[in-house]
């Protein structure tokens, strides 16, 4: 045993080649094309969903002057009282406030082309 010239302490080299030790190969198994195109898709369509539900602007429509139109008429038919009037709008102001971040709310009047917007229902 050569000490020595390994230039490591503690360690011994052994010279016998009659004493290797064969070391077990370990066979690596990757992923095939399939695989990797499945583990992509779902990566891509994961990040796109999370995107989308959270990120991505979503532009909602309200038909404000409807409902305030409505509101008035109700008042002067006397089919509501001013309390129940209140609790209108503060219904409508909670609609408001429990809407995502990620949601634009315009009123309907400046909308051009109602298109694919979602609309709040708020009579």
């Amino acid at each position: 045993m050569d000490t020595e010239n390994s230039g490591m302490v503690g360690i011994a080299i052994n010279d016998n080649p009659s004493v290797k030790k064969e070391m077990p190969v370990k066979s690596i198994v990757r992923p095939g094309y399939f695989e990797v195109i499945v583990i992509v898709l779902i990566i891509v369509c994961g990040g796109l969903w999370i995107y989308d539900n959270y990120f991505a602007t979503k532009i909602t429509v309200v038909d404000f002057q409807e409902f305030v139109k409505s509101q008035k008429e109700l008042i002067k038919a006397n089919a509501i009282t001013e309390a129940e009037w209140r609790a209108n709008l503060e219904r409508f102001d909670s609609i408001m406030k429990s809407l995502p971040e990620n949601q634009l709310v315009i009123t309907k009047d400046v909308v051009l082309k109602n298109g694919n917007s979602n609309e709040i229902p708020i009579k």
